[in-house]
């Protein structure tokens, strides 16, 4: 199997587009994004999303035959979670609003555009956190808004995917709305799973960011399943048939 990496000269250039298009990001998130509309947002997150995972070498393959983009109502969006690049993925395919873990809020940068790109962060351990994000989540479904999350609770090397957590799903079973479960996989040209991209064990942001640039072409497969509702069906069964569900993709 022949990976090919890139040349220090390649590895340059990477580092310094993404370093314009990061400082694009800051001046569009500090003097334009206040003056724009919901939907132009969505739209300026989508395309410097796959923007950034260009200039990264990351080319998304969309697969599934209903890409809700032009879907009416709010949809909770389910997916299993590999990388940093997660976000990033499924904002290039489906503008959505982020719950993550607090942690990421304090990373240089990204942690601040993730903030300001509608990211909502909580720190798990706490009641008072989970409380608080059960209200926000329902009042987000009834403004009609797409929300993201990973039920795991962190990150895999993308050959397994662990118990799905079913806390965040209530919101979801008590407003009615609709779950899309969606399948990650990052892959290299030879179709071989990309250990690089997996965020696990002691990677910093960093070194992560380093083993990705150094590598010529990064596949991330996201895989649009059908969507699912919580009709006769617990929190429990649904975050098993979900996870079922992504699963029989990776």
């Amino acid at each position: 199997m022949i990976r090919q990496s890139t040349c220090r000269w390649q590895r340059v250039i990477r580092v310094l587009r993404l370093g314009f298009h990061v400082i694009k990001a800051l001046l569009t998130v500090s003097l334009v994004y206040p003056f724009l509309t919901a939907q132009k947002r969505d739209g300026v997150l989508s395309r410097w999303s796959r923007d950034l995972l260009a200039h990264l070498g990351v080319e998304v393959c969309i697969h599934g035959s209903s890409v809700p983009s032009t879907a009416k109502g709010a949809i909770f969006l389910v997916a299993n979670h590999i990388s940093w690049l997660d976000i990033f993925a499924i904002n290039s395919v489906l503008p959505t609003c982020f719950i993550a873990k607090s942690e990421i809020r304090d990373w240089p940068i990204l942690g601040w555009l993730c903030e300001k790109a509608g990211t909502v962060f909580i720190r798990r351990q706490k009641m008072r956190d989970l409380s608080r994000l059960d209200v926000m989540l329902k009042q987000r479904f009834i403004d009609q808004v797409t929300v993201g999350a990973f039920l795991e609770g962190t990150t895999t090397d993308g050959r397994t995917v662990l118990p799905f957590k079913s806390g965040l799903l209530r919101a979801a079973l008590q407003t009615g709305t609709p779950i899309l479960p969606v399948a990650l996989q990052y892959c290299h040209e030879d179709g071989s799973l990309c250990d690089q991209a997996a965020f696990v064990g002691e990677k910093t942001l960093a070194s992560s960011l380093k083993e990705i640039l150094g590598i010529r072409k990064i596949f991330v497969h996201v895989h649009l399943l059908p969507m699912m509702d919580g009709v006769q069906r617990t929190r429990q069964e649904l975050a098993l048939a979900i996870r079922e569900a992504i699963l029989q993709k990776i």
